[in-house]
């Protein structure tokens, strides 16, 4: 008679590898997060159409073909208006950590004029509440923007993915792994939805 020797389990099993396989894929989900988040890709947009305006920044458009923009000449942003979201917030990987700070200390206290966004979220602040403000379309939804000192008729007239635009006062800027406006805070709002 022959005697079977049973195999020792091995410590952990098929449920230990299936964390370390469930965590490998959450880390690395995570890291993909941060990068996406990092270098903050810009995205185009093509429009077809005939162009048939000249003037600066105006395009009417009839059947369908292709699209000419002529566009406004650059002017400069007046000391008291705070520049575009992605001037603002956009990459500052090149900017050392005092130099980042130096660029947020700037920007306090200038006023947005003609930001838009998505609604991402209405809370309740206090006796107030904040609606976060997704700036950058794409896959993921992020909390770009918080604009605080809503009343309570404003907020509940919000949706969430509502397309949304702007004018307050820059009152924060936090800056977060490197990253400026993580979140940016905006008050003395005045929205409109689209």
């Amino acid at each position: 008679m022959s005697q079977v020797n049973p195999v020792p389990a091995k410590k952990g099993g098929c449920m230990g590898n299936l964390f370390k396989i469930v965590g490998a894929v959450v880390v690395g989900f995570i890291v993909l997060v941060i990068i996406v988040s990092i270098v903050n890709p810009s995205r185009s947009t093509k429009t077809t159409g005939t162009a048939v305006s000249v003037a600066p920044g105006k395009v009417a458009v009839s059947e369908p073909q292709s699209v000419t923009v002529v566009a406004d000449p650059p002017t400069a942003t007046p000391e008291w208006m705070a520049p575009p979201y992605d001037e603002v917030c956009g990459s500052n990987s090149e900017l050392t950590e005092v130099q980042q700070e130096a660029k947020v200390k700037k920007m306090i206290k200038k006023k947005v004029v003609g930001w838009t966004g998505i609604v991402y979220d209405v809370a309740r602040n206090g006796d107030k509440y904040k609606v976060s403000v997704n700036m950058q379309q794409g896959f993921i939804r992020t909390k770009d923007v918080v604009i605080s000192g809503m009343s309570e008729d404003d907020a509940v007239a919000l949706n969430v993915d509502q397309e949304i635009s702007y004018d307050g006062t820059i009152d924060d800027i936090s800056i977060s792994f490197g990253v400026i406006c993580n979140p940016l805070t905006i008050t003395d709002a005045v929205i409109t939805a689209k």
